[in-house]
C-alpha cells in the first residue's frame, strides 16, 4: 500500500515536470516566432544578420522557420497547446491527455487546412515571412492535393474541415464548457431580440403618433376650409341681396270704433319694460299687452291655509322637550312655505336646533322640514314648514309686481316666488350658464315656459 502510495506521488510529480517542460517550451516558441526574422537563415540569404535577431539566437530563428513550414500562418497554435497542457498537467495532473491530444491534433489539421484553402488572401503574410505555404506543407499535401483534387473539392473540403474544427472545439471544451456557451448564446439572443422588439415597438409608436397628428392637422384644415368657403359664400349673399324700398303709404280711412274702457285699456297695455336709449334708433319691438295673460283669480281664492299660531306653539313646545328654550319672533308666508324665525336663549347651540329638523316634521305632522341655522343677515334661526295648502304663483301678478317694473336687468327671467313671497326676476346677460334641474312633475317645463314668457313681454 505504500508502495502505490509512493508510486502514485512520483507519478503525480512526473506530470507535472512534463507539464512545467510544455508550459516554458510553449513560452519560448512563442517569443522565436514573435522576434522570427527570415534574414537570421543563411540558407535563405546569403547576407545574413549577424548576429541574429532572434531572441534566441540561430537556434530560435531555426525553430520558428521549422514551425512556420510545418504549420504556415497557423504556426501561433503549436505554443497555444504547449502552455495549454503544460498548465492541465500543473493543475490537474491526474488528467488523461491521449484524447485531449488526438481532438488537439483534429482542431489543428482543420484550422491548417482551412488557412491552406485561403492561400490567395494570405500571399502577402506568406512572403513577408518567406513561407512557401499559408497552411503548412502537411495541409498543402492533404488538404489541397488530396482531398481537393481528388476527393471533394474546394467546397467540400472546406465544409469538413468547419464540421472537424467545430466538433473538436466542442470535445476539447467539455459538457460544462458546451452548457455556459450555450446559456451564453441563449441569454444574448434573448437579450437582443428584446432590444429590437423595443426598437420596433418605438418605430411603430413614434410612426403612428406622427399618423395620428397628420390626420388631427387634416381635420383641422377642412374645418378650417369649409369655414373660410362658408364666409366667401355670407359675405356673396351679401353682395347679392337687392335694397329693398319701402312701399308708398296709402292714405288711412277712418272706421267707427267701439268705447273703450278703462279695463281694456289697461290690459292692451304691455309690461313695463326698461327699455335702452341706444336701441330707440331704427324699428322698435312691440310689446305684447298683458291681456294674453288670464285674470287673476280673486284674493280670497287664493289664501294660503296655514295655522301661524298653532305652529309657533308645536315648534316652542317640541324643542322644549329636547332642552332648548326659543321664542318665535317672526314669520315670512310664502305660497308653499312658511317660515319661522326663532331666537334661541342665550348658550343654546344652532346645531341642536339643525339635528332636530326630523322630531320638528314629526311633531307638526308635516312631509319635511328644513332647518336654517342661522338667517343670512338676521341672529335668528330660519325653519321653513310646508303651508297646509299651497298658492299658485301667476306669471301675471309678477309681471305687474313692483319688482318687474323697477327691474335693470337686459335679458329678465321670471322665476317665480321665495319663501317669503317676494318675486324672484334674474338677469339672463349675467348668467355664463343655466341649469333647469328636478325631479318628475317638480315643474321644468312650467319654469321654462315662464322665463320664454318673461323675455317675451
Amino acid at each position: 500500500m505504500v508502495r502505490g502510495s509512493v508510486d502514485g506521488n512520483m507519478r503525480t510529480g512526473l506530470r507535472q515536470t512534463w507539464g512545467g517542460i510544455l508550459l516554458v517550451m510553449g513560452f519560448v516558441l512563442l517569443l522565436s516566432l514573435v522576434t522570427y526574422d527570415w534574414h537570421d537563415i543563411p540558407t535563405l540569404r546569403a547576407e545574413h544578420n549577424q548576429p541574429a535577431r532572434n531572441c534566441f539566437g540561430p537556434a530560435g530563428a531555426y525553430a520558428s522557420y521549422g514551425l512556420l513550414l510545418l504549420t504556415g500562418c497557423g504556426s501561433a497554435i503549436v505554443p497555444f497547446w504547449c502552455a495549454a497542457f503544460g498548465l492541465l498537467l500543473l493543475l490537474k495532473p491526474d488528467t488523461r491527455l491521449l484524447g485531449k491530444v488526438l481532438w488537439a491534433l483534429l482542431f489543428t489539421c482543420a484550422l491548417l487546412s482551412l488557412l491552406e484553402l485561403r492561400r490567395e488572401q494570405l500571399q502577402e503574410v506568406c512572403a513577408r515571412l518567406n513561407m512557401p505555404h499559408a497552411g503548412g506543407i502537411p495541409a498543402r499535401l492533404i488538404a489541397r492535393r488530396l482531398f481537393v483534387e481528388r476527393v471533394s473539392g474546394a467546397a467540400g473540403t472546406e465544409i469538413l474541415s468547419w464540421l472537424i474544427l467545430a466538433a473538436s472545439g466542442v470535445m476539447l471544451a467539455g459538457g460544462g464548457t458546451i452548457r455556459r456557451l450555450y446559456t451564453l448564446s441563449v441569454a444574448g439572443t434573448r437579450y437582443l431580440l428584446g432590444r429590437i422588439s423595443e426598437w420596433v415597438a418605438s418605430r411603430r409608436g413614434k410612426q403612428e403618433q406622427i399618423e395620428r397628428e397628420q390626420r388631427l392637422l387634416q381635420k383641422q384644415q377642412s374645418r378650417l376650409e369649409e369655414s373660410v368657403r362658408k364666409e366667401e359664400k355670407r359675405a356673396r349673399r351679401k353682395k347679392q341681396k337687392p335694397v329693398k324700398t319701402p312701399p308708398t303709404p296709402e292714405p288711412a280711412v277712418s272706421e267707427p270704433t267701439e268705447p273703450v274702457t278703462a279695463k281694456d285699456e289697461k290690459n292692451a297695455q304691455p309690461a313695463p319694460r326698461r327699455t335702452d336709449p341706444e336701441s330707440e334708433e331704427g324699428p322698435q319691438y312691440e310689446l305684447p299687452g298683458l291681456n294674453l295673460l288670464d285674470d287673476l283669480p280673486p284674493a280670497k281664492d287664493r289664501a294660503m291655509s296655514s295655522d301661524v299660531t298653532t305652529t309657533s306653539r308645536i315648534l316652542k313646545e317640541t324643542l322644549s322637550e329636547f332642552g332648548i328654550e326659543i321664542e318665535v319672533t317672526n314669520f315670512d308666508q310664502g305660497p308653499a312655505v312658511t317660515r319661522y324665525e326663532l331666537r334661541p336663549a342665550p348658550g343654546v347651540r344652532v346645531e341642536r336646533i339643525a339635528g332636530l329638523s326630523n322630531n320638528l316634521a314629526l311633531a307638526l305632522k308635516a312631509t319635511s322640514v328644513r332647518v336654517q341655522a342661522p338667517v343670512p343677515g338676521k341672529g335668528v334661526v330660519g325653519i321653513e314648514v310646508p303651508n297646509t295648502t299651497t298658492s299658485k304663483v301667476f306669471l301675471r301678478e309678477i309681471l305687474e309686481g313692483e319688482e318687474w317694473e323697477k327691474g335693470t336687468a337686459a335679458l329678465p327671467l321670471v322665476l317665480g316666488q321665495d319663501v317669503a313671497g317676494h318675486d324672484i326676476i334674474a338677469d339672463l346677460a349675467g348668467m355664463p350658464h343655466l341649469l333647469v334641474a328636478g325631479s318628475t312633475g317638480s315643474g321644468k317645463t312650467v319654469c321654462m315656459n315662464s322665463i320664454l314668457m318673461g323675455l317675451l313681454m
